[in-house]
């Protein structure tokens, strides 16, 4: 019979410290021309994320009815998260809507 290789195996919990893009690094990602076009695609999602706060699973999920007008007339995305299963309202910034364009 085998042996589960996780017995007696022990999770720890250890702080991760995340660093956050400057502006600038943003800024530079988004000025970046790659010269495959699916290289090109892979930036401007993650570039949405970044625009949005949203996770890639729920960018990969979101559909074009995911984006009212909100009550100030302004472009909003609403959708639930995948992983929470929380409605997220986020106003849609500028260079958001640039990409989903």
């Amino acid at each position: 019979m085998k042996q589960d290789p996780f017995i007696g195996f022990k999770l720890t919990k250890r702080e991760v410290e995340r660093i956050a893009l400057t502006d600038l690094e943003v800024d530079k990602i988004a000025k970046n021309v790659f010269p495959i076009e699916r290289t090109q695609l892979v930036r401007d999602i993650f570039l949405f994320c970044c625009y949005t706060g949203l996770a890639y699973a729920d960018v990969q999920k979101l559909k074009h009815s995911d984006i009212v007008i909100g009550n100030d007339g302004e472009k909003w995305l609403i959708s639930k998260r995948q992983k929470t299963d929380v409605t997220a309202r986020i106003p849609m910034l500028t260079p958001a809507t640039r990409i989903m364009d």
